[in-house]
This record gives structure tokens, C-alpha cells and sequence, in this order.
């Protein structure tokens, strides 16, 4: 269930972001085609999806890591914090509340 559920939200999400959406044919996973209805869920439940995003760093994060692990570097073997790494890329700390009907 918790998988259909975050198809759905997925798709939601895609959906309501995209500039212009746009509708793919016999574009069905087939774990959904495969899904067995199990009827209404009661609305008061709450559910939480994570979503994970793209790196905006991603090129400085791999030359961090390479560093840490080259003889030499100034960054060889200083191993950062999830702090440390949280404060290069503010995104993954912020809640979207939504509702899906």
C-alpha cells in the first residue's frame, strides 16, 4: 500500500512542478497494473514520502571525497559532519505539507 501510495504522490508532485505536463502512454509500472485495489482508507490517516532530490552540488561534493582519501590534500582523512553536509545543500530540510485526494 505504502508503495502505491508514494507512486501516487510521486506523480502528484511531478505533475503539479512541471511547466506543461504532458501524458505518457503505456507508461504503467507493473507493480501498479499488478496492485490489488483494498478499498477506502480512512482520510484522518497520515502518511509520510520522502523525495529525494538531486544534488545542486554535486560536482564540489565529489571533489571533497576524493580529496579525503588523496595523500596531500588539505582534506585528506577530515571527514565532515551531517551538519557539515546539511549546511551545503538547504533543501533537504524543508516540509512541503500537501493533500491528496
Amino acid at each position: 500500500m505504502k508503495t502505491l501510495l508514494t507512486f501516487f504522490v510521486s506523480v502528484a508532485l511531478t505533475t503539479a512542478l512541471a511547466a506543461a505536463p504532458t501524458r505518457i502512454a503505456s507508461n504503467t509500472p507493473g507493480f501498479i497494473r499488478r496492485a490489488i485495489d483494498l478499498g477506502s482508507v480512512n482520510p484522518g490517516n497520515v502518511i509520510s514520502v520522502t523525495v529525494w532530490l538531486k544534488l545542486h552540488n554535486e560536482n564540489n561534493l565529489h571533489a571533497l571525497v576524493q580529496g579525503q582519501y588523496r595523500r596531500g590534500s588539505p582534506n585528506y582523512h577530515r571527514w565532515v559532519t551531517q551538519d557539515q553536509f546539511n549546511a551545503t545543500d538547504r533543501r533537504h530540510s524543508k516540509s512541503i505539507p500537501c493533500r491528496i485526494f
